[in-house]
């Protein structure tokens, strides 16, 4: 019903309007709320669509980091809900890190699920815990410069 309901707003809504839409990927199956976010993406060229979600599916990291913005929100240390927004030159790493790699697609899907976790990040099995990590060390090396080290990234383990 909830997919409904959005599809209509869609629709119906004016020209150069505002829609914000909670949680579309409720009841939704994985491939249908891939069909939905390009569905949103199309009416994203005459409307500015905000969408608050959990889902993976619901995000693109190149079409984020030409024209989207995109905030997290999680609790701070003193326990208080804070919103944070991801820079444009962070999107654009995130995006460009998967360039040139054979699993390209697969690192994607990765990055986004990264993106969702608070802590910890469940994983299948070895070949899970080597793409990730190799992931995370490709984005240490493309944000790291010589005049500010960064922390490297924890290795993980099965």
């Amino acid at each position: 019903m909830n997919c409904i309901r959005t599809i209509y707003t869609l629709h119906t809504a004016q020209s150069a309007s505002t829609v914000l839409i909670d949680e579309p990927e409720l009841s939704l199956h994985p491939e249908l709320q891939k069909n939905l976010y390009q569905l949103l993406l199309d009416f994203a060229a005459t409307k500015q669509i905000i969408v608050v979600t959990h889902s993976p599916h619901f995000m693109d990291w190149a079409i984020l980091s030409n024209t989207g913005t995109l905030h997290r929100v999680g609790l701070n240390r003193d326990g208080f809900a804070e919103a944070k927004r991801c820079s444009r030159e962070a999107l654009r790493n995130v995006s460009g890190s998967t360039q040139g790699i054979t699993s390209g697609k697969y690192y994607d899907a990765v990055s986004r699920e990264l993106f969702f976790s608070d802590v910890a990040l469940p994983v299948e099995g070895p070949d899970d815990v080597n793409y990730i990590s190799n992931f995370l060390e490709k984005i240490y090396e493309t944000n790291t410069n010589a005049t500010a080290p960064a922390e490297k990234p924890i290795k993980l383990s099965n």
